[in-house]
């Protein structure tokens, strides 16, 4: 009784935890929002595992019942193997910070994945996880929509310049993706309730209307096109025997009152949408929602007035040709509209030719460690590196195409894996066992016969009922974020990982039916010989506990060490201001950032008026000094090296500005001030040094030259791109540029070349630098053997102070 008490306050709980979640942080969106719930699921496993731990052996010596953990099967073989992918990923990340940031949440998945595996829910417990899910989705719906006519406020809830519902998730997909998922929760929660009895199905039934009319009005084509990939598939394995069609046909029955209430409410929720009009938009969501509930409950009362004839007739063969008709007569009274909205979809839209470019450009990411991947958000820290042409894009638009990257082969194979279990028991869950899908035999869900061989009122076991439910919640997010960025956020990651728990749940009844038969599998005897062992259990669940505070500890720390920072940005600059950076770089002292914050606070000082150079230059040596350190830390950061390449430059330290900015340029070759620094920097190293090294003179002004070979070879790439891939920036070198590639041909005794370089920057409107291209032109003339003399060129420079300096040192380098 104790245990049941505790179990049902735990679920109530976790229903409480999935109808707040999605307004932290925008859906678990941010680092900051990771970390917090990370470390209290994290904290709740370790808690978990020790309570596991006791009941094991205790169930093993007192507990002959077979209540109990379900048998560890190869499903959950496959998902430690996932989770520790991330985990290990931290040996050979290409991001330290990020990469612990992802390992956090992989470890916090084990929580909701073991409780929705482990636990076999009540009446109480199973009735308000569904319930739970149900009022989050309305909410959800509600703030999104009613933003449209700027009531409720939420940042971003809603675009108005395409007319998008985002709500809470702030991005139109992943709500699309969200609502998709709920209403087949719910479609396949109430086709396997008795109708007969549930007052909770009316209401039901009408958010399901209301998480369908808020799939249409996010305008995500993705979202729709797998929610119908997913209904399918929901009726295909929709059956309560292998040949029965009753509960297929409550099930086209539901969907048929939701899309009832859909089409009635939705031309007023659409005008109140487009036009701002509060009175339509309110009215839309009302009839979309009672709509369907009244004619549930009115299917409620007839079927128990008539006793059963209507669940007789309602047969999915019966159904469907009614719904085919329907959906011709709607389609050729909004023909035009269907036409219009079909001809805005096309493979030319930016939308979809980006993400197969996203997709390309990632795995060439995973081609450079394909077995065990380069740890989480490894796109992220090097989709610049690797991108097709100019675009800023911090997601891959495709959980797959990141789970590659990140965990390579092993782990994308272990999740492939445990996500079958979601596949089967969506498609095929009366192939599993004939448990499963049969009707129960608890007098109080029992199936009543209808008189007809073979049909039943689908009223089945609770668990499997919302085992399966979620499981399908779980595949239609899955096959969304095939193609998008859904699970950054960490709700809907959550979502899908509960699905996953519910889809092995089902898939371990079997395996309790096989092993109570004596045909366990080998991995099911092996785990049932280890949980006898006492001792082994208690070392193993204490190793995994403390393991688990130590990594709750580490988040906690990088916590705490954004929140410090993000007080330091919101403060006027002073020395307090360094001193929270440094404190949060005490706390996460392998983040690179907090490195970089104090070296720019740094420098900001040596910026301040009033005081004297001498300080100033001391100041900015030290942020100087500081900024390498930072990019030690991270040297796949385009930013922190550039960063580092122009403070360099500005102190005269040209060969360190070189290094930083080449460095720079490989890890972002698309943006030109990282090249320009590169070149600038390295032709006055190479000019400075050319007397006393001229070997490494020339050798850095080849590289200055080839750099520019390969900066051709990606404008020819930027030049080509088709109109609708515009780039998110101009690719184009500033004049000076062109003045360093000059001399560098010059030294290299290339003048036809150098001439032409110069060429490109006399027209240019900076004084210094359409000087310094005329003399360029000067000497590379003199160079042809054209009639340019020595005096000449010495009369420019007396006439052009300017520059004079820069004169000198290309003597070093020509003479």
């Amino acid at each position: 009784m104790i245990r049941l008490c505790l179990s049902n306050a735990l679920y109530t709980l976790i229903s409480l935890a999935l109808i707040g979640l999605p307004f932290y942080q925008n859906g678990i969106f941010f680092d900051q929002g990771h970390l917090l719930v990370d470390v209290i699921l994290i904290l709740c496993l370790a808690v978990t595992l020790v309570v596991l731990a006791a009941w094991r052996n205790r169930s093993s010596e007192n507990d002959h019942s077979g209540a109990g953990p379900k048998p560890f099967n190869r499903y959950d073989a496959a998902f430690v193997i996932y989770v520790l992918s991330y985990v290990f990923s931290l040996l050979h990340t290409a991001d330290f910070t990020r990469a612990l940031v992802g390992a956090l949440d992989a470890l916090a998945l084990v929580f909701p994945y073991l409780w929705f595996r482990s636990n076999t829910p009540t009446r109480f417990s199973g009735n308000i996880v569904i319930l739970g899910i149900a009022i989050s989705s309305v909410v959800i719906n509600i703030i999104g929509m009613a933003n449209a006519w700027h009531a409720l406020t939420f940042p971003s809830a809603f675009d108005f310049t395409n007319h998008q519902v985002s709500s809470v998730f702030q991005y139109h997909n992943a709500y699309g993706s969200f609502v998709a998922a709920v209403s087949l929760l719910l479609l396949t929660y109430v086709a396997h309730m008795d109708i007969r009895k549930s007052w909770l199905s009316a209401v039901y039934t009408g958010i399901i209307s209301i998480n369908i009319a808020g799939l249409l009005v996010s305008d995500s084509r993705g979202a729709l096109m797998f929610w119908i990939i997913a209904l399918v598939l929901l009726f295909v394995g929709t059956k309560e025997r292998l040949e029965s069609h009753t509960a297929r046909g409550q099930l086209l029955l539901l969907f048929y009152v939701s899309a009832i209430g859909v089409g009635a409410g939705y031309p007023f929720l659409h005008k109140g949408i487009l036009s701002a009009k509060v009175s339509s938009g309110w009215l839309g969501i009302a009839i979309t929602f009672v709509i369907p509930i009244l004619l549930a409950v009115i299917i409620r009362l007839w079927t128990n007035r008539t006793g059963n004839r209507l669940v007789r007739w309602m047969t999915f063969n019966r159904l469907l040709p009614i719904g085919i008709l329907g959906f011709i007569v709607a389609a050729a009274v909004k023909f035009h509209a269907l036409v219009h909205k079909l001809q805005t979809y096309h493979a030319n839209q930016l939308s979809v030719s980006q993400r197969f470019i996203f997709w390309k450009d990632g795995l060439k990411i995973w081609e450079q460690s394909p077995v065990f991947g380069l740890g989480a958000n490894s796109w992220h820290t090097l989709y610049e590196k690797f991108q097709t042409y100019p675009y800023y894009s911090t997601r891959s638009h495709s959980f797959l195409v990141d789970t590659l990257m990140e965990v390579g082969l092993v782990g994308f194979i272990a999740l492939l894996v445990v996500l079958w279990p979601m596949v089967r028991a969506t498609v095929w869950p009366y192939q599993q066992s004939n448990v499963l899908m049969e009707p129960s035999e608890d007098l109080t869900e029992r199936a009543v016969l209808t008189g007809k061989p073979g049909a039943f009122v689908p009223a089945f076991e609770l668990n499997v009922v919302m085992n399966r439910s979620l499981a399908v919640m779980g595949l239609t997010l899955f096959l969304h974020s095939v193609m998008d960025w859904d699970m950054s956020f960490n709700y809907l990651r959550i979502l899908m990982t509960i699905g996953m728990g519910a889809g092995v749940a089902l898939y371990a009844s079997r395996e309790v039916s096989t092993s109570e038969k004596g045909n366990a599998s080998r991995m099911t005897q092996w785990v049932k010989s280890f949980g006898t062992n006492r001792g082994l259990v208690y070392t193993a669940s204490g190793i995994g506990a403390v393991a688990l505070i130590v990594s709750a500890f580490f988040g906690t720390q990088l916590f705490r060490a954004n929140q410090v920072a993000a007080s330091a940005q919101h403060i006027p600059l002073s020395e307090t201001t360094l001193t929270l950076y440094q404190k949060a770089h005490a706390s996460a002292p392998y983040d690179a950032e907090f490195v970089a914050d104090i070296a720019a606070t740094e420098n900001s000082f040596a910026g301040m008026q009033g005081i004297p150079a001498t300080q100033a230059r001391t100041e900015a040596a030290q942020a100087l000094s500081t900024y390498e350190q930072a990019a030690s830390l991270a040297p796949f950061d385009a930013n922190i090296q550039g960063a580092t390449a122009t403070l360099a430059y500005k102190l005269g330290d040209f060969q360190l500005a070189y290094q930083h900015a080449k460095l720079a340029y490989e890890d972002a070759p698309f943006y030109p001030q990282n090249i320009e620094i590169a070149i600038n920097g390295g032709a006055v190293y190479a000019m400075s040094i050319a007397k006393s090294n001229p070997t490494d003179s020339q050798a850095v002004f080849k590289d200055l030259l080839n750099l520019y070979q390969q900066y051709l070879q990606r404008d020819k790439v930027v030049q080509n791109l088709p109109s609708y891939l515009p780039p998110m920036n101009p690719y184009q070198l500033q004049p000076f540029t062109y003045d360093s590639l000059a001399a560098a041909a010059l030294a290299l005794k290339q003048p036809e070349r150098a001439g032409q370089l110069a060429q490109k920057a006399v027209s240019s409107k900076d004084v210094h630098s359409k000087q310094l291209a005329q003399l360029m032109i000067l000497i590379a003339n003199r160079d042809l053997g054209q009639p340019v003399t020595n005096q000449q060129i010495a009369k420019f420079v007396a006439q052009n102070p300017g520059v004079q300096s820069s004169y000198k040192l290309l003597s070093n380098a020509i003479s």
